[in-house]
């Protein structure tokens, strides 16, 4: 039977410990609403699920739960939020470069 996690404090200190069933426990009661949130972001359910898997990921590779001072669900949220706007800002930045090359190339005299 595995152990219930709904109490953030224990749920904290088995991701400290690097419980792996506490892990899959964080993974399973929160993806579908970070998923949810990144796609009303994104727009995009592809690149949504992708920044899930990388906010897990990087929640368990670089042990982000070590930054928590509030809530994990608050955590999270900001977490996925700040990925979602991080990527809209830079997939902005790098469509704005792909279409100032592309006007650049129209405007090129053959020699």
């Amino acid at each position: 039977m595995t152990p219930d996690y709904k109490d953030d404090i224990l749920l904290l200190k088995q991701l400290k410990a690097k419980n792996i069933q506490a892990f899959k426990y964080l993974y399973t009661h929160n993806r579908k609403w970070l998923y949810v949130l990144a796609v009303s972001i994104l727009k995009d359910k592809r690149e949504a699920q992708e920044l899930v898997q990388e906010l897990f990921i990087d929640f368990w590779q670089e042990a982000l739960h070590q930054h928590i001072t509030s809530s994990i669900k608050s955590y999270l949220s900001n977490a996925i939020k700040n990925k979602a706007y991080n990527f809209t800002r830079n997939d902005g930045i790098h469509k704005q470069r792909e279409n100032d090359i592309s006007l650049s190339n129209e405007f090129i005299l053959p020699a």
